[in-house]
């Protein structure tokens, strides 16, 4: 029934809208050859490409690093836009992406200048409009076509149309990721140009591509104010160059993570991650608050996502966070307010497979408000929504959900207390490339709430687990406890004008050369017990560079020495040499087994006898404990082989 009513709204929109933006309504008989507007430099202007007064937002750029993304995938995942800026989704593309918060299906969308226009449904509904000059302007994902193009869809026959003529609606026909959208694209000589032109330092790097050209300012300039029609910079044609690049970057050092942890954000002013892989996708202008210390991320209009690859595993995972909750929500439709949300489907109404999300919503007795866990596998029949009522006061509260797809068991904790638990559900396989925050989908409706330390880990926590992270203090700047002069970094960073081309790591102000830049890295501290400070330098293009430090304690495990004298047929006098370990009073465990099954610790001594097992291997494993907590590995030692010297008697024949 609701894709219905939502056919017979378009079939209504198509017979009162009208076809151009200028006014007036389409007569279906008039044809007429194009004429568009001369230009020596562009051969074509472009117009708004839908009616002026709309709504929208600029979901995603043209990528000039690798626009190829209906052809192949170099690897990259960065992006940079026209305006050298590289935070924000997604690798790879072609075109220009514009999401209609009214309307996301049934927008108008009008042609951006005057030719002659081919329907097409190879992909999804879609419109090729054919310019001079070897132009080609398209539109993509379209719910319906204008009516005119009736038999003519797929064909080879085009209609000529004037720029603001209607030519279909938007919508989410063919591959889309996240919410519908309208994908705008154009084409010269068959390779994809940016119609915004190229605004950074140094020349366009689209052209070292086969499929690209140099972009150009191709918008009217009748846009001029409007949205983000009007080019960078000053110039008697309103076509300057950007200002130089004079922004560092932003980035994140992590000492020695747990190995237990995926991601994890803190939102301190900045979206990039301390712990994690990718690069967070960014849509709008990001908008912080007074969070639990530092700064939380507040969830309104702009929108921010992350890679779930290495940072999310459907297998089984535990997600944890702090929200700031509002005294009142946002009003919206839907009658849910999203905290998180990853989705393989997210279009897919009412199905929506592959999802797993947590969210406040209106669908308890009467409407009342509720927290929900939920999760869809690979069919309605897997969809599962483990629910409690909402009885929190607006403020900071804990959430955390916890899964694991091989039991099919699901929990949901607020406040470090299990609030709901079930078991045998089918979980997803699969969520999907991006976790949403504070929303369900690219341009979904906001939460109205401030998300802070936001954290993902690799298994199903307990209950008392759950607890722990919730009774924990932040404390990111204390100093960090080592036993190990080798360390793993984890290194994330952005640039707001383009990507990270160099890292120089060091430690105590001594650093390495620059090399490539990469999210993680194995590092060496100076074998020496102390206070160490270990730092990344991150550089972007345009040579600016920022520094990040992390404080580390080295406490090295104390080292052993292990003789062994034998004492008769049944034992042996154990003799022990520790060194190197400052750190209080040490234990040792003994035994006659690698993995100290049966052996406790105990005060260090020496010596002491040790009777052998009858049925065991005469090998004596030894291992020293001090009193951080530094345990030296177990060192194996065997008793010596008892030599008989025989004397050699030679016969005489």
């Amino acid at each position: 029934m609701k894709r219905l009513l939502v056919l017979i709204a378009l079939l209504f929109s198509l017979l009162t809208i009208p076809a151009r933006a200028s006014g007036g309504s389409l007569d279906v008989q008039e044809f007429f050859p194009a004429k568009p507007v001369a230009r020596t430099d562009a051969g074509i202007v472009l117009d708004l490409p839908w009616p002026a007064g709309d709504r929208a937002i600029h979901l995603a750029y043209f990528d000039h690093v690798y626009p190829t993304v209906d052809t192949a995938d170099d690897g990259n995942t960065f992006v940079v836009t026209y305006m050298n800026q590289g935070n924000v989704q997604y690798n790879g593309h072609d075109g220009h992406d514009y999401y209609f918060p009214d309307h996301p299906i049934g927008t108008p969308v009008l042609a951006a200048a005057a030719g002659v226009a081919y329907p097409r449904t190879h992909q999804g509904n879609g419109v090729v409009i054919i310019h001079p000059g070897g132009y080609e302007t398209v539109y993509w994902h379209l719910s319906a076509f204008a009516p005119y193009f009736s038999g003519k869809i797929d064909g080879g026959e085009g209609v000529p149309v004037r720029a603001g003529d209607l030519i279909g609606f938007s919508g989410s026909s063919g591959f889309v990721r996240g919410t519908p959208h309208l994908h705008f694209e154009v084409r010269r000589y068959g390779k994809q140009v940016d119609p915004y032109g190229w605004y950074g330092p140094g020349p366009d790097p689209c052209p070292a591509y086969a499929g690209c050209l140099a972009s150009e300012w191709l918008w009217s300039s009748a846009l001029r104010g409007s949205y983000d029609f009007t080019p960078p910079g000053p110039s008697s044609e309103g076509l300057g160059v950007a200002p130089a690049d004079g922004t560092p970057p932003v980035g994140t050092l992590s000492v020695n993570p747990p190995n237990d942890m995926l991601f994890s954000a803190e939102f301190d002013g900045h979206p990039v991650q301390t712990v994690g892989a990718g690069f967070p996708e960014i849509a709008g202008t990001l908008r912080y608050t007074p969070g639990r210390r530092g700064q939380a991320l507040a969830m309104g209009d702009a929108g921010l996502a992350y890679p779930t690859t290495d940072n999310l595993q459907p297998a089984a995972g535990t997600i944890s966070l702090w929200a700031m909750l509002p005294e009142h929500y946002p009003p919206h439709t839907i009658r849910r307010h999203y905290l998180l949300a990853a989705s393989a489907n997210p279009d897919d109404a009412p199905v929506y497979s592959g999802t797993l999300a947590l969210r406040r919503d209106l669908l308890g007795p009467n409407e009342s408000p509720r927290w929900t866990f939920w999760t869809v596998g690979a069919d309605a029949a897997s969809a599962d929504e483990l629910s409690v009522p909402d009885t929190l006061t607006p403020g900071w509260h804990h959430f955390a959900i916890a899964w694991d797809a091989v039991t099919g068991s699901k929990a949901l904790s607020i406040d470090g207390v299990q609030v709901a638990q079930t078991s045998g559900r089918k979980l997803p396989a699969t969520v999907g490339p991006v976790i949403q925050l504070g929303r369900f989908t690219y341009g979904g409706a906001p939460a109205g709430v401030s998300i802070d330390d936001l954290t993902i880990f690799r298994r199903a926590f307990s209950a008392g687990k759950v607890a722990e992270l919730f009774a924990k203090t932040p404390t990111d700047t204390d100093p960090i406890t080592i036993s190990s002069p080798q360390v793993r970094l984890d290194t994330n960073a952005i640039d707001r004008e383009g990507g990270i081309v160099s890292v120089q790591l060091g430690v105590d102000g001594d650093l390495a050369n620059p090399q490539p830049y990469y999210d993680a890295y194995r590092w060496q501290i100076p074998p020496v017990e102390g206070r160490h400070i270990v730092e990344a330098r991150y550089v972007d293009r345009a040579g600016n560079s920022s520094t990040v430090t992390r404080t580390v304690i080295l406490t090295l495990p104390p080292s052993l020495n292990v003789a062994l004298e034998p004492t008769g047929p049944l034992g042996a006098t154990v003799k022990l040499t520790a060194n190197g370990s400052n750190s209080g009073p040490l234990m040792m465990q003994v035994g006659q087994h690698p993995d100290f099954a049966e052996s406790s610790w105990q005060p260090f001594q020496e010596p002491f006898y040790w009777a052998w097992a009858a049925t065991d291997p005469r090998i004596l494993y030894v291992r020293l404990r001090d009193a951080g907590g530094n345990t030296s590995p177990a060192q194996p030692t065997a008793e010596p082989l008892l030599r008989i010297y025989l004397p050699l008697v030679i016969g005489r024949s």
